[in-house]
């Protein structure tokens, strides 16, 4: 079940918009960044619209602020996705088989 949940969540951060992701390439001062703790974002940034609570293991949590999401490791930043460049026209992405090498 962890597995499954593992595999989900990475299939879900492959899937992400590529402008999203390269906005990663060039952190905004706008918004938080790789490695800042949870403490530090809530004090520099505000309180977010929203806290989704963690899943998984590890345990991986999300922030929705008005203008990005923020997803944490523990309470680490792992990434902030920029809400401001929709990808509606994009194709979706392919769906490949993930082959875990357990005999799954």
């Amino acid at each position: 079940m962890k597995a499954n949940l593992n595999v989900l969540i990475f299939c879900a951060l492959l899937a992400m918009p590529v402008a999203a992701v390269a906005d990663q390439a060039t952190p905004s001062v706008n918004q938080p960044v790789h490695g800042m703790t949870m403490q530090n974002v809530e004090q520099i940034f505000g309180a977010p619209v929203k806290k989704v609570p963690a899943v998984g293991e590890p345990p991986i949590a999300r922030w929705i602020y008005t203008d990005y999401v923020v997803y944490f490791e523990h309470n680490i930043v792992l990434h902030t996705v920029s809400k401001d460049k929709p990808f509606h026209d994009a194709p979706p992405a392919p769906v490949t088989k993930i082959v875990s090498g357990h005999g799954d």
